[in-house]
């Protein structure tokens, strides 16, 4: 069970002028973040209204939690596993901002998790479903 617990909205993305920016704030934050899970087991929850690349902390998380609006306490008790973590992705999570750019209103090439998931797993990289 994770030892530390953090919810945030996408840490990559920072709205400007109606366009998805990187920013050097973002990336401070997500250093911060993988630094922290890797010194203690971790579990993510990101508020996910849109898709997110959250590629940069999926390999350091204990848990990671893509939530549509669900209240504090309901992700925390997923989390803790004190409730049952329901639903599916309604769209891929790209692998990368280059991997949506590439492919523009079609299947995400190669994403970190596919359409469905957990009942849908991602291909393998350069695999497509």
């Amino acid at each position: 069970m994770p030892e530390s617990q953090v919810r945030s909205a996408d840490p990559l993305d920072v709205i400007g002028r109606g366009h998805l920016q990187r920013s050097e704030h973002a990336q401070h934050i997500v250093r911060r973040l993988r630094a922290l899970a890797a010194t203690v087991p971790t579990a993510f929850a990101v508020h996910l209204d849109r898709p997110a690349v959250l590629t940069p902390l999926a390999d350091r998380a204990a848990l990671l939690i893509g939530e549509f609006g669900a209240r504090n306490d309901v992700v925390l008790d997923a989390a803790l596993g004190r409730t049952a973590m329901e639903g599916v992705l309604p769209f891929d999570l790209p692998s990368s901002m280059a991997a949506v750019e590439d492919v523009p209103l079609r299947d995400t090439a190669a994403p970190l998790f596919r359409c469905g998931h957990p009942h849908a797993p991602a291909p393998g990289p350069g695999k497509r479903t």
